[in-house]
């Protein structure tokens, strides 16, 4: 099997589905992708470039991750995370990046955007090649939602976020580390990771749901391999078929590490 068999195969599933789906794959200097440019409805995956600009700031010394941030009960949001149910006044920048990865904490991911600023992440993301990605409105602001605002993002994006992650870039190698260490330990592991064999691949992933929108995206290690996966679902007329065919994504990559693995051997 070679990456272009993936491609094959994505393409024969996307055929069963009613939505619209982009996707980029990419394994050493072999890539696939489809629709990789489009601009859609990032949802929880925003939190993905926002944690690099996150570690971005603090290499430039104007933030650090042991500043302790307050968390106003005015400030507090449901859907997904934790600190709405917990009595806490403050937390260091480096627990709430940590919130904002693994459980996917709405509060922390908003109260993380107000220390960044605006302005300061727009400009971030332009200086790092992010050009269709854009936060528009905190988490949980349905108002904004309806009035056409909204965090966006491209398959084409959110690859360039995890080549940043893992490989050598504009970040050091030990706010790398602390990136590598959020998303190994991801709790949301339902769409990509879910056919994967994670007693033998290394996995860090990030999810991003919203009514009609399905996406994850991973750094995927075996050996000395990694494949770098996005696939982004929206528009979708069911729900559960973005989940699902993410699913199959991961199963089809779990297939291919493993048969590269078993040639080498």
């Amino acid at each position: 099997m070679n990456i272009q068999n993936i491609h094959k195969i994505l393409q024969q599933q996307l055929q069963q589905y009613q939505g619209n789906f982009a996707y980029v794959i990419s394994h050493d200097s072999s890539k696939i992708e489809h629709n990789s440019s489009v601009i859609t409805s990032s949802a929880s995956t925003i939190k993905i470039p926002l944690l690099i600009e996150a570690l971005r700031q603090c290499e430039e010394g104007r933030l650090h991750l042991g500043m302790m941030i307050s968390i106003p009960k005015r400030d507090i949001v449901g859907g997904a995370g934790v600190l709405q149910s917990l009595v806490v006044t403050s937390l260091s920048l480096r627990d709430l990046l940590a919130l904002m990865i693994i459980v996917s904490d709405n509060t922390a991911t908003n109260l993380v955007i107000d220390v960044l600023g605006l302005e300061q992440i727009k400009n971030g993301y332009k200086r790092i090649g992010l050009h269709s990605t854009s936060v528009q409105r905190k988490m949980m602001d349905f108002e904004s939602l309806k009035n056409g605002k909204d965090n966006l993002i491209s398959a084409e994006d959110l690859h360039k976020c995890l080549l940043i992650i893992n490989e050598p870039s504009i970040l050091r190698k030990d706010s790398q580390k602390v990136m590598h260490e959020m998303l190994e330990k991801q709790q949301f592991r339902e769409k990509l990771p879910y056919y994967m064999d994670e007693s033998l691949m290394w996995i860090g992933n990030k999810t991003g749901e919203l009514p009609g929108v399905e996406h994850d995206c991973a750094i995927i290690k075996y050996g000395p391999h990694t494949v770098y996966a996005v696939i982004l679902c929206s528009d979708l007329e069911q729900q559960q078929d973005g989940k699902q065919l993410i699913r199959v994504v991961g199963q089809t990559i779990n297939e291919y590490l493993v048969s590269l693995m078993k040639d080498s051997n």
